[in-house]
């Protein structure tokens, strides 16, 4: 019983010092909170900066120091009182499509979806 008490240990020494040197390479978030709306986001802010926007408020948008990567985060009053599915509906009829669809998980009130247009990656959650 010492002997695997130990085995266990030492596993657990080196999955703690592997955990402490991943979050030591992971950039920090910046959290901010939308003026408009008071919703709160976060986006780690060493790899993306902000950017102009189109004017919508409570729309921000960052790229990544490539320009590679592009990051929309944004909140608007559903006055129209679109359930999730619905809003996933107009989104795929109206905010450009995609070549594939790969990825799209549900739930009561999120939804994700993933996949390329081109050899673009699109991410919308």
């Amino acid at each position: 019983m010492t002997r695997l008490s130990s085995v266990v240990g030492c596993f657990l020494i080196a999955v703690m010092l592997h955990m402490s040197a991943t979050l030591a390479a992971t950039p920090p978030w910046t959290f901010e909170q939308d003026a408009g709306l008071g919703f709160t986001y976060s986006y780690p802010h060493g790899l993306f900066s902000r950017i102009e926007g189109d004017g919508k408020p409570s729309f921000h948008y960052f790229v990544s120091q490539d320009s590679e990567a592009k990051l929309m985060v944004g909140a608007w009053n559903n006055r129209e009182g679109r359930t999730p599915a619905g809003f996933k509906r107009w989104l795929l009829a109206n905010a450009g499509g995609y070549d594939e669809l790969t990825y799209r998980p549900r739930g009561r009130s999120w939804f994700v979806l993933s996949g390329y247009r081109g050899h673009d990656i699109i991410m919308r959650r």
